[in-house]
């Protein structure tokens, strides 16, 4: 047995002792309402699928009280096939475009990589791809603020991802943006079976600080997806309306078993994705989305809705405006915010978020210079280069918070352990 061995095992030992099952406090997830953005970066192209993400409406995700949003992403559909796996700079360009208006409005930002269906279906072939793909994301994003989350890996399901084999990968990919990015930006994992609340059950992540848990949930499934036009004649009938007192009790287990399992284990823990599909009765939709998210408030459970524009709708894109039942079932008692101020959190341990230096899980009050339009141009057409002269990892971009507008640029080309910067 080798020493790696040995400390995996007393790790393990240490995670199954009575301590590490105690209902110790744990901070709270740092992002509590949020909004997933779907159907537009997560389509082959933006798009694709009907929708495009607009800067307005991130102002008005804000303004309604939500701090953050989910930004799934489609990673692989833009990302070289050998290494180093890079993105084009346009695919980049409008990736930073979000993330740093949305970080400037003072939003969270968890961003995803979803829908890589190569990956599971074939996951030997796809590691390291994978891999490749979070060491340039990671490397990127090494400098942005810690109201930034990572997520490398939504919804794993299939035969060929058990227990075993998902987490060794999560162990690898933590690994990875740990090395590129920095100890100390929050990860965000889930289970197996879709991050379904019940494979918690035999499933741990990864050791180590400034990790959280995320879980999905749309039960019943047969009344959430009712009549979903993409599924065709596969699409459930639920028969009858949802709304019984055995409905809510059966949702309220169902979300207590992720409370629970998260404060025995020690992890910050979130429900990532819940809706019901647009093709519903809105009254039917709002009194399910309400009913979660009351529980979730009441459980001290942070919550991201799916969605904002897509399928499940909150916002109608006709009148520009929040669906106004949807917008109750999400904010009825709560006063929306006024302008972003930072906040100074507590310093956090174990599974929960910490920034750098022990800073908040949000935007400074006075960001960096961040690149004007001309340094990005040039950034990106470096990153184009060196993937093209086969430089990568040698040859890198990084994101940096701040008005696009300004004239400064930071560009940073690694050599080894060597750097050049010009502003």
């Amino acid at each position: 047995m080798n020493r790696r061995e040995i400390i995996l095992g007393g790790a393990a030992l240490a995670a199954c002792s009575p301590e590490a099952q105690s209902q110790a406090p744990v901070a709270p997830f740092p992002m509590r309402r949020g909004v997933n953005l779907g159907n537009a970066l997560e389509a082959p192209n933006e798009g694709d699928w009907g929708y495009r993400i607009e800067l307005p409406h991130l102002d008005a995700i804000h303004d309604a009280g939500f701090d953050g949003i989910r930004l799934p992403v489609r990673w692989d559909a833009h990302a070289g096939s050998t290494p180093p796996y890079a993105f084009g700079g346009d695919f980049w360009r409008r990736i930073d475009e979000i993330v740093e208006h949305a970080l400037g409005l003072g939003l969270m930002v968890q961003l995803d990589m979803h829908h890589y269906e190569r990956l599971i279906s074939e996951p030997a072939r796809q590691r390291d791809r994978f891999l490749g793909m979070w060491s340039g994301i990671a490397h990127h994003f090494r400098g942005a603020p810690a109201g930034l989350m990572l997520e490398p890996f939504n919804e794993p399901n299939g035969s060929n991802w058990g227990n075993g084999a998902l987490v060794a990968l999560q162990r690898d990919v933590v690994e990875v943006i740990r090395d590129r990015g920095g100890a100390d930006r929050l990860i965000v994992l889930g289970p197996g079976n879709w991050q379904n609340i019940d494979a918690l059950r035999g499933w741990r992540p990864p050791e180590g600080e400034n990790i959280a848990v995320s879980v999905h949930y749309y039960e019943p499934h047969a009344f959430t997806h009712q009549n979903a036009e993409w599924m065709g004649a596969d699409a459930p009938n639920f028969g009858r309306e949802w709304g019984t007192g055995e409905d809510r009790t059966q949702v309220r287990e169902h979300l207590m078993s992720a409370v629970d399992w998260g404060a025995r284990r020690g992890y910050a823990i979130q429900l990532g994705e819940f809706g019901v599909n647009g093709a519903l009765a809105i009254q039917q939709r709002a009194q399910w989305t309400r009913t979660v998210r009351e529980i979730c408030e009441a459980n001290g459970m942070a919550w991201c809705v799916w969605d904002f524009a897509g399928a499940f709708p909150i916002w109608d894109r006709d009148t520009g405006t929040f669906i106004p039942l949807m917008r109750d079932a999400l904010f009825a008692g709560y006063r929306p915010r006024g302008p972003p101020a930072p906040a100074r959190p507590p310093e956090t341990k174990g599974g929960a978020a910490r920034g750098p230096g022990g800073a908040p899980p949000g935007l400074p009050a006075q960001p960096p210079p961040g690149p004007g339009r001309t340094g990005l141009v040039i950034e990106h057409l470096l990153v184009a280069l060196g993937a093209a002269f086969g430089l990568r990892d040698d040859v890198g971009s990084e994101f940096v918070a701040g008005e696009r507008g300004r004239d400064a640029a930071r560009i940073e080309i690694v050599f080894g352990d060597e750097g050049a910067e010009c502003a």
